[in-house]
């Protein structure tokens, strides 16, 4: 049996039953405990919506709350740019602003746990264009 269900850091009891070739059913089997691991740490998902000639809007979800930087620029490996979420959250919304219009930008989410064990998990680098007007 799988249970596809879990969820993270939760308790669960299973017990079984079976039939055999006869169509009889078992007693019920002694009750199995688990309690699932905690889920890491992590960037759950990011997106780049809305864009205008000079602004975008990023969101991103991370699996416990924390606050976030967006790193970008306009290369993958120079993302030498940033904007903060400094509110702690499992969702953030951040505008990006002052963009150079029909431009292809890069960016990575940074987020760093607020739980006091400044865990931190980076998104993979995504990419955005700014609209020509």
């Amino acid at each position: 049996y799988s249970d596809t269900k879990a969820s993270a850091q939760t308790a669960y009891t299973y017990t079984v039953k079976a039939y055999d070739a006869s169509n009889n059913l078992s007693a019920a089997s002694n009750v199995a405990s688990v309690t699932t691991p905690t889920q890491p740490f992590s960037v759950l998902s990011s997106s780049a919506s809305g864009a205008t000639a000079t602004t975008v809007t990023v969101k991103s979800t991370t699996s416990e709350a924390s606050t976030i930087v967006i790193k970008y620029g306009t290369s993958q490996s120079n993302l030498t740019l940033s904007a903060t979420d400094t509110v702690p959250a499992t969702t953030h919304t951040v505008s990006l602003s002052g963009l150079t219009r029909k431009t292809k930008y890069y960016y990575q989410i940074v987020a760093t746990s607020t739980d006091g064990t400044n865990k931190q998990a980076s998104s993979t680098v995504q990419m955005f264009s700014t609209k020509p007007r």
